[in-house]
């Protein structure tokens, strides 16, 4: 049996310290963050509306364009729409749901490969998260509780959410392979096929494409070594975001990313040298992603086809800390002090968040956006302009508040516009 396979758990009292900060977590972010919703959200959310409406997954009626790069974020938000729940309360509370599932799966990862302290770190650490990359960590721990078609299923959802998700499932495919676990290859794709292959059929007829316009929108704005360089230095900027501000600066932006990228190559050591292969294939599967990204070399606002790869970086530089601390840090004295530790990181987050919610609030995103947009909308929906097709930048925001039809110029929901 594969030696990542075997059950490393941490004490109980670790999962209940998991499931806390998930919770309190999540929690945070939402009194914090709830009135935050940019962009890509609303796109997001106008097709979960019309979905939920019975008009289709379609940004606007009549036009078959896959515009929105995560599907099934789009569908889960439609049933409690459909259900006469507040359009943006669902995308908030089904956020910090993923974001909450996302800390615990990700800790859970960690505890079953034998670092249990590494777990509740990475849950207290992770406060800006995806349901993307809850789906993908999730169905890792399955596969290493043996439940494969369960692990499958999730996997499948998170292909159908974003399609890096298919560069996780081949990495997944090549360690199973290398093992020859034909059972759990069967089953799990098996599972994986059930839910992607209905919904490609279904976006193939449908929309003509499976790949959303997004892709290809985005791609191509900046040199594959400038994307590479500033995915790098962003990394703790994307991980730990909140705490901007708070004397985070180049330098020590620089200096983050060194650590994190050492411990991170430590993290992987440690999975090759314990022959962890199952556990090894999502760094695989991120260097997959990682490499696709730079070779279409998206534009410089593509924050969130990254953040899932920062995540796992994450996860492996705290394998590897753990990894370096080893035993020497054991005991029950030291489990009092672990204890400590997370709650005062707990506490210490709850005015980190609030300063950067106020700080947000005199950023052009929060005044330029979330106040003068729902006035424009207004303006638009009172002139009955609305009735017209408004050519827009933005079209989520204009779109979602106004419910206009609209023309993006970005070609995000619209094919691009050709001027003449």
């Amino acid at each position: 049996m594969p030696s990542d396979l075997t059950h490393a758990e941490g004490l109980p009292s670790n999962r209940v310290a998991l499931i806390l900060v998930a919770l309190v977590g999540a929690l945070v972010s939402f009194f914090t963050f709830a009135d935050f919703l940019f962009e890509d959200s609303y796109i997001t959310l106008r097709y979960a509306t019309h979905l939920a409406a019975g008009r289709g997954l379609v940004f606007q009626p009549g036009e078959m364009v896959l515009g929105t790069s995560a599907p099934f974020w789009a569908m889960l938000l439609a049933l409690p729409i459909a259900l006469g729940a507040h359009p943006e309360v669902v995308l908030d509370v089904t956020f910090c749901a993923a974001l909450a599932g996302l800390a615990y799966s990700g800790g859970r990862l960690l505890q079953r490969l034998g670092s249990p302290g590494a777990g509740v770190a990475f849950a207290v650490a992770v406060f800006l998260g995806a349901l993307f990359t809850g789906l993908l960590l999730g169905s890792w721990c399955l596969v290493l509780d043996r439940r494969y078609a369960l692990s499958g299923i999730l996997l499948g959802l998170a292909c159908v959410t974003r399609y890096e998700g298919y560069a996780f499932a081949a990495a997944l495919a090549l360690a199973l392979i290398s093992q020859r676990a034909w059972p759990a290859i069967r089953a799990g794709g098996l599972a994986l096929a059930g839910v992607t292959l209905p919904w490609l059929g279904v976006a193939w007829h449908y929309y003509g494409n499976p790949i959303p316009l997004p892709a290809g929108a985005k791609a191509g704005h900046v040199s594959s070594l400038r994307y590479f360089e500033r995915s790098y230095l962003d990394l703790p900027h994307d991980l730990f975001w909140p705490t901007a501000g708070f004397g985070y600066s180049y330098p020590i932006g620089l200096a983050l990313s060194v650590f994190l990228g050492i411990f991170g190559l430590a993290g992987v050591r440690r999975l090759i040298r314990t022959r962890a292969t199952l556990a090894g294939a999502l760094p695989l599967g991120a260097l997959f992603v990682f490499a696709v990204l730079i070779a279409f070399a998206p534009g410089p606002l593509c924050t969130w086809h990254r953040a899932p790869l920062h995540c796992i970086a994450l996860l492996c530089a705290l394998l590897g800390f753990a990894d370096l601390l080893g035993h020497r840090w054991s005991g029950p004295r030291w489990r009092k002090v672990g204890v400590a530790a997370v709650a005062a990181g707990l506490l210490v987050s709850i005015p980190t968040h609030l300063a950067a919610s106020a700080r947000l609030r005199n950023t052009f995103q929060y005044v330029g956006r979330e106040i003068a947009y729902p006035e424009l909308a207004d303006f638009l929906r009172q002139t009955k302009l609305n009735e017209t097709t408004v050519l827009t930048w933005e079209p989520g925001y204009l779109a979602f508040m106004s419910d206009a039809r609209v023309i993006d110029v970005a070609g995000l929901v619209t094919p691009a516009p050709a001027f003449t």
